[in-house]
């Protein structure tokens, strides 16, 4: 069986309502780096996805940890 090789080298790429907006060390803290990338884009109310998966408010001081791509959406975009 093959397996694919992950090249992020311990990064993690961040989206902002689906646009990438570049990297960051998988170390970093989740809630600074979510708060950095919102007010960046004029964002107040936020939800969170690592990998597909929503994040729960309560693990904001943690590290990211393992994945890919960190997703940051607008709240107002997930209503409907």
């Amino acid at each position: 069986m093959t397996e694919a090789w992950n090249l992020t080298n311990g990064t993690v790429e961040v989206f902002v309502n689906g646009e990438s907006k570049g990297t960051v060390p998988s170390s970093s803290n989740l809630g600074e780096t979510v708060k950095r990338f919102a007010r960046a884009s004029g964002i107040k109310s936020v939800v969170v996805y690592l990998d597909g998966n929503e994040l729960p408010q309560g693990g904001a001081s943690d590290p990211i940890g393992q994945g890919e791509e960190l997703e940051i959406s607008s709240y107002d975009s997930q209503a409907g």
